[in-house]
């Protein structure tokens, strides 16, 4: 103890530097990290300043960060020895200067300054970063409506092209700054499962692969608690008792599932258990009881049709409601709260076997590689993302199955949607003569959309629609084109959810 207070006495005018160590660990295990990278650079014979590790540093252990005080001239060797310790990243590098006194004239050495502390990060208002986003998108558009009015002179086209490579540039980086990283947004999953099964008598594990996938700010906040009702509506409504599961062959720990993963442009994030799944007959009956259905019409209704009941305001299978389902949030409002946010939610479940929630969130950014089309006049924008090709469609390929029409090309049908019927409101029907079509892929579902014409392949900056419109299944927003005219942003799932129905 003594040899280290000599230590940290002699290093008190040198130049220091604090690590900020990312911990990307459930909240169980960052403890065990946090140990693992103290005793690495102890072993390393790295030893923080101002400390007795490893037991003190841990006192600095937040949710997810970890501080650490080093001499600078150990930095790179820290650095070299942290990146071998599994789950440990270094978020941020502060560096801090101690200067030695000077003397005064006396001889007497002047008392110490505090050290002044150098950070490399500055914390920016949420509404500023939003205002920041506004004016780079709008610049973008600015410099989209120049290309086309001076596309004459090639010096000036040139120059705005740069240009626009720039604005672009600064676009996406704002953006990054917006987005909340999934595994943020459910720090508090474990604690929600494990208070939620204790409650009950359960006995559930959470397993949470999210991986880097991330939203904007805006549709994070939305869905922060509808994500948390979800994970207690597994537990009280789908895991079983534990006498019950080992009675069924299962262990007697269950387990709910929340996976997610990204391409970019949306978020397909998954709440599965393996419960008691969902009982259908129980469905329908419920329906009946609260007159939502008649009992002819419960008969006929498939699983996926019974899936909307689901989401009715107050509707439950359960007989008595508990203290768990009566939070005031039930599915009707996790479904507001997805499709507000301009996504879809799907469930899917076996009677014994489990329940999955299926959540297509889009990432929200603000500007989007876009195929422009023509239909009935109107310009429309599909995400380029999302265009696997463009083929000619022929009347007589086109074949009825079920009330909706799909494209038979050699042994394969593919579900069609006609953009005119659609933007007429009507349901789709086969053309008279040959049509333009573009097949669009999304989640592996395939989804052939007829459009009178192509146009283009062009950036677009997105711009929200208030209104009827954001209620609108299959936009997704508008954009301005350069000569002034507007043209309607697609959401392909809203599509492709309209075809299966029928329309």
């Amino acid at each position: 103890m003594v040899e280290h207070l000599q230590q940290d006495f002699a290093n008190q005018d040198k130049e220091t530097v604090t690590l900020r160590l990312f911990i990307d660990e459930s909240p169980p295990l960052r403890g065990a990290r946090a140990f693992l990278a103290l005793r690495a650079l102890q072993e390393a014979q790295i030893t923080p300043v101002g400390e007795d590790p490893p037991r003190a540093q841990l006192a600095n252990l937040t949710p997810e960060m970890l501080s650490v005080r080093l001499q600078a001239d150990q930095l790179k060797k820290a650095q070299s020895v942290l990146a071998q310790v599994p789950g440990i990243r270094i978020a941020e590098v502060l560096t801090e200067t101690a200067p030695a006194p000077p003397s005064s004239p006396s001889g007497t050495a002047t008392p110490k300054r505090p050290a002044v502390r150098h950070d490399r990060g500055i914390r920016i208002e949420a509404a500023v970063l939003d205002q920041l986003l506004d004016r780079s998108s709008e610049s973008l558009l600015l410099v989209t409506q120049l290309e086309h009015l001076l596309r004459e002179n090639r010096t000036v086209a040139s120059f705005l092209s740069r240009l626009r490579v720039l604005v672009s540039e600064v676009n996406r980086i704002v953006e990054s700054y917006r987005l909340i990283p999934l595994r943020s947004l459910l720090a508090n999953a474990s604690q929600v499962v494990a208070e939620t099964a204790a409650t009950l008598g359960k006995e559930v594990t959470l397993d949470l692969d999210v991986g880097t996938a991330a939203l904007d700010r805006t549709a994070a906040a939305a869905l922060s608690e509808p994500l948390l009702h979800l994970l207690r509506n597994a537990v009280d409504h789908g895991i079983e008792a534990p006498q019950q599961r080992l009675a069924q062959g299962k262990p007697r720990q269950g387990q709910v599932r929340v996976q997610a993963r990204t391409d970019g442009q949306r978020v397909l994030l998954t709440v599965e258990d393996d419960g008691a799944g969902i009982d259908w007959k129980r469905v329908r009956q419920k329906g009946v009881e609260k007159g939502l259905l008649s009992p002819a019409a419960a008969e006929q209704l498939d699983e996926q049709a019974l899936t909307a009941l689901l989401f009715q305001p107050g509707f439950s299978t359960n007989e008595q409601v508990t203290e768990i389902s009566g939070r005031g949030v039930g599915l009707d409002v996790v479904q507001t709260a997805v499709e507000g946010q301009g996504g879809r939610i799907q469930v899917e479940s076996t009677l014994g076997k489990g329940t999955r929630f299926l959540l297509y969130l889009p990432v929200r950014l603000t500007v989007l590689e876009a195929l422009l089309v023509q239909s009935d006049g109107a310009t429309f924008a599909i995400a380029l993302q999302q265009v696997q090709r463009c083929v000619e469609v022929l009347p007589e390929q086109l074949v009825a199955r079920g009330g909706a029409l799909y494209w038979q090309e050699g042994g394969q049908l593919l579900p069609y949607l006609s953009l005119t019927a659609w933007s007429q409101r009507q349901p789709s029907r086969r053309p008279r003569e040959p049509q333009t079509g573009v097949v669009l892929l999304l989640e592996g579902q395939p989804l052939l959309l007829g459009v009178d014409a192509l146009l283009e392949e062009r950036e677009i900056v997105i711009k929200p629609l208030g209104g009827l419109f954001s209620q609108t299944a299959g936009i997704r927003g508008a954009t301005i084109l350069p000569d002034g005219s507007a043209a309607i942003i697609l959401d392909i799932e809203g599509l492709l959810a309209l075809q299966e129905k029928g329309a």
